[in-house]
């Protein structure tokens, strides 16, 4: 296999998989659900709750679960107040959570049950909370975009390329059908002859 058809199929599956990918985001989002890829994903956590656990206005990675305990940190669906929250269960008492923040003095005043719960932390995603945070929020967006203009331009070249490339194919089929037509109709002329 030549290069250039390898960094074609390499263009094409990186194409579908941030097609399929956006596609994931927007529904979560429409569903006001933390986005979510293959059972996992980046939830933001804007206020200090969770101090010192995990600092105001950083990253969290969560992976889906209902298989939670006492302890754990998880990201539930609050009822009260229409938003994703992510603070500990402090207690499971026939089927209702309680949930507290660790910098909170008080629990949180909501009965949860399992079906609100979204999933469990994993840990900060430093790098993402780096890179998206303040000022750098509007760059980090801005490369995402020009990453799916720069994307969507490729593909552009390329069906343009594969037009052509066809066109040339038809135009010399084309070419070839009619010197053989006039190939045959000089022999038969000569055989009138």
């Amino acid at each position: 296999m030549s290069l250039k058809k390898a960094l074609k199929i390499i263009g094409t599956i990186l194409f579908i998989g941030i097609i399929y990918v956006a596609i994931s985001f927007s529904i979560d989002m429409f569903r006001h659900k933390p986005i979510s890829l293959c059972g996992y994903n980046v939830s933001y956590v804007p206020t200090e709750s969770m101090e010192p656990t995990i600092k105001a206005k950083s990253y969290v990675l969560v992976k889906e679960t209902k298989d939670v305990k006492v302890g754990d940190i998880v990201v539930y669906k609050s009822n009260k107040n229409n938003m994703y929250i992510i603070h500990r269960i402090i207690n499971i008492n026939n089927g209702v959570y309680t949930f507290q923040g660790d910098n909170n003095p008080a629990i949180d005043d909501e009965d949860v049950s399992i079906n609100q719960i979204y999933g469990v932390y994993i840990k900060e995603v430093s790098f993402l909370t780096k890179l998206i945070s303040g000022d750098n929020r509007m760059l980090f967006f801005g490369i995402i975009v020009v990453i799916f203009v720069l994307m969507f331009v490729l593909q552009l070249i390329n069906a343009l390329a594969n037009y052509k490339k066809e066109k040339s194919k038809n135009d010399n089929l084309q070419k070839l059908k009619r010197e053989i037509y006039l190939e045959e109709l000089k022999k038969l002329e000569d055989k009138e002859k």
